[in-house]
């Protein structure tokens, strides 16, 4: 779960319990499938992976979710489900345990989800929640995940421009890597100051939300560059508009209720 490039193994099928040969039957496995979240509560996401094995509608799968490696917060929830598809739709739940470090509080959770999933089983959208053992919602809520096959997943665009913080009305570079999904974005994020000039800091892994041309998404920082670190684990916002055929992205950011700055950045 470290890592949106690790793959995971199913560790159970989907029986044939009415006597049926099996090997009549239509089978499917996706690849591993690679993706993002966002909890829409927290306002922050990381990755979310998993797999699919079909025969036929039944389906069995595991899914796992966890913060990215520059994030400070610590994001879990893992485990397996068994379940339908249904004129390519699916929902179910299951019980968390997520064995990462860190993720010992999220055991015997349950997290609920309901996803549309295409034909060849390599794009799945959908929505979850989280809630106790005894069914009471954790204070964390939900919100949204999306999943590629390899030969699916968004083309992530480098967009470069400046931004100006207006708290000391100071400008300098951001750089944005972003990848459009049909309801999430994810990429890396980069604010520097010109040369010469007093320090600013923030980059780091984010995810969000895309409505038409409009994202909003978050990240905690984790600034890597010379004399930073000051920020870490900051939690920023940023609402933009995509606009010039998505040729540009205009945007505020915010840490909190205080907005910091705005940012303008093109295409590369």
């Amino acid at each position: 779960m470290k890592n949106i490039i690790a793959s995971i193994s199913l560790l159970a099928l989907v029986g044939c319990g009415d006597g049926t040969d099996s090997s009549l039957q239509e089978t499917k496995e996706s690849p591993s499938l690679k993706g993002v979240f966002y909890n829409t509560n927290e306002k922050l996401g990381g990755n979310w992976i998993g797999n699919l094995n079909t025969i036929d509608d039944n389906v069995t799968g595991n899914f796992n979710a966890t913060q990215f490696d520059t994030a400070k917060t610590i994001l879990c929830g893992a485990g397996e489900f068994k379940t339908k598809i249904l004129n390519g739709k699916m929902n179910s739940q299951f019980i968390s345990n997520d064995i990462d470090e860190g993720c010992t509080f999220d055991k015997g959770g349950i997290i609920k989800f309901d996803a549309t999933v295409n034909n060849q089983l390599s794009h799945i959208i959908g929505n979850y929640d989280t809630h106790n053992s005894n069914g009471s919602s954790f204070a964390e809520g939900g919100g949204l995940f999306e999943m590629w096959n390899e030969s699916n997943k968004p083309q992530m665009k480098k967009y470069k421009g400046t931004f100006t913080n207006i708290q000391i009305n100071q400008d300098g570079t951001v750089e944005i890597d972003i990848a459009k999904g049909e309801k999430l974005v994810y990429g890396t994020i980069n604010f520097t100051e010109e040369p010469g000039a007093s320090k600013l800091c923030g980059a780091g892994q984010f995810t969000g939300i895309i409505e038409n041309d409009k994202i909003t998404f978050a990240f905690e920082s984790d600034d890597k560059d010379q004399g930073c670190g000051f920020e870490r684990g900051n939690h920023f916002e940023i609402s933009a508009d995509y606009i010039n055929n998505q040729t540009t992205i205009l945007g505020d950011y915010s840490i909190g209720n205080v907005k910091l700055g705005h940012f303008s950045v093109d295409l590369k």
